[in-house]
């Protein structure tokens, strides 16, 4: 775990019109792959390698949209855990589980998190 106390940055100068619409396009590549507008906490697992990402793993193991209560992997990209509202971390920690236990049995691939829990 690190945690970045201090940084530096160097910034020039640019035009303001060009930089706004690169920001947009962007953010509409973004929006077309992921579920920006959603309450996720990012992508849930670490990709095993650029050849086979968590997501598409999780998708050919069928857990696009699969859902426990009112926690769900995203039908847009199924590396986002997504809370529908009210979602509770059991919820949360039953999908990690589940979507592990298949990766697993199905890929003999074990799925790192990306994020992490605070007790």
């Amino acid at each position: 775990f690190f945690l970045i106390t201090g940084g530096r940055l160097e910034v020039t100068r640019g035009d303001a019109a060009l930089i706004r619409r690169s920001m947009a396009g962007y953010y509409r590549r973004k929006k077309s792959t992921q579920p920006v507008l959603a309450w996720t906490c990012g992508c849930v697992f670490c990709n095993p390698s650029p050849q086979q990402p968590a997501g598409k793993l999780l998708d050919a193991c069928g857990l696009r949209g699969a859902q426990q209560g009112q926690m769900a992997f995203s039908t847009q990209h199924a590396n986002f855990l997504v809370n529908l509202g009210g979602g509770t971390s059991a919820a949360a920690k039953d999908l990690i589980a589940l979507a592990r236990q298949r990766v697993q049995q199905q890929y003999g691939e074990k799925l790192r998190l990306e994020v992490c829990w605070l007790q």
